[in-house]
């Protein structure tokens, strides 16, 4: 049991850390910015949400076609996500170039595809490490991390991100 969480170092907690990213902007942050062309505050969350769930399934489905990462870059990709979440950040505080609605909308698909993309790597990397054998409990490690990676970024969105607007 052991031996697989030691396998699973990298890449489980990777995959862990893409849940914590994502939930510390996505929805809160994300939707405290305004997007100016839209009047109604109904019509942006709608928008916000299903554009980032759009780019969410379509990386998923285009990593099982085309799968670019490997076990040393999908950690790499996991701490350069940090990026476009930094600048969601400033773009709550109207920070002038990141407060443009293309820049915004452009840094909404960046998040829901790399959420998708590289959580989806992270898995297909670790599962086919696994032997033929330990593939099972490694799916099991691995929703185990998910789990632990969905409640802290859901713990730190919701006690920390949220209040500081």
């Amino acid at each position: 049991m052991m031996k697989i969480h030691n396998e699973l170092l990298i890449t489980g907690y990777g995959f862990t850390f893409i849940y914590i990213q994502t939930f510390c902007v996505y929805p809160a942050v994300l939707l405290k910015g305004n997007l100016s062309f839209l009047t109604s505050k109904s019509w942006e969350v709608w928008l916000i949400i299903t554009i980032f769930c759009l780019m969410d399934t379509i990386s998923r489905i285009i990593s099982e076609k085309w799968m670019l990462l490997t076990h040393k870059t999908t950690a790499l990709f996991t701490m350069l996500r940090w990026i476009p979440i930094i600048f969601c950040f400033f773009s709550a505080y109207e920070v002038p170039f990141f407060s443009l609605d293309a820049f915004k909308l452009i840094n909404l698909v960046i998040i829901g595809f790399s959420n998708g993309y590289i959580g989806n790597c992270q898995i297909m990397v670790s599962v086919d490490k696994a032997s033929a054998e330990e593939k099972e409990i490694t799916a099991k490690f691995l929703s185990a991390f998910r789990i632990l990676g969905v409640l802290v970024g859901s713990l730190v969105s919701s006690f920390g991100i949220v209040h500081m607007f």
